[in-house]
């Protein structure tokens, strides 16, 4: 789930959250690892001053990255960025 909301100036921001419902302290930051990657390989891709907040949810445990970039990829063309 990403929420974005659109600025005046300033460049993207990211911010990754997830929940207790993901696992203990390390599945949950190896998630956060993972989605960062994704958004610093996608950085460039995403025009715009936008804040985005990336909320991982309790099933994301187990998808590979190529899954988890493709998705990414998907809901940034969907939110038509």
């Amino acid at each position: 789930m990403v929420y974005i909301m659109k600025k005046e100036a300033g460049g993207n921001r990211f911010g990754v959250v997830t929940s207790k419902k993901v696992g203990k302290a390390v599945k949950r930051n190896r998630v956060k690892r993972q989605i960062r990657a994704i958004i610093e390989h996608s950085r460039n891709e995403i025009p715009g001053n936008n804040d985005f907040i990336v909320i991982a949810r309790h099933h994301i445990y187990g998808v590979n990255s190529q899954e988890l970039e493709k998705d990414f990829l998907k809901i940034m063309k969907k939110a038509k960025l």
